[in-house]
């Protein structure tokens, strides 16, 4: 089972990281009936292409899920510390 990794420390890594991803899915998305039709890729194949990129999105949120956690946990650590 594959999984994407992102390394977020601060705001910076979200901004340069998540959309290139994003933009990236986007176009083998859009890439797909193309291949089907003028490739001949098979059924089997699309379906194991579409599992990815599912799978891949799913690894884009955790990871912006993960970012945002991580933050509201030192926010709110901070807030103790007033």
């Amino acid at each position: 089972d594959l999984q994407l990794t992102f390394d977020m420390a601060d705001e910076l890594d979200l901004i340069n990281e998540i959309p290139s991803a994003l933009n990236n899915i986007s176009t083998l998305v859009l890439a797909l009936p193309y291949f089907k039709k003028h490739a001949g890729i098979n059924d089997d194949t699309i379906m194991s292409a579409s599992y990815f990129l599912a799978g891949a999105i799913d690894d884009v949120a955790q990871a912006v899920r993960d970012y945002a956690d991580k933050k509201i946990s030192e926010q709110k650590e901070e807030e103790k510390k007033c």
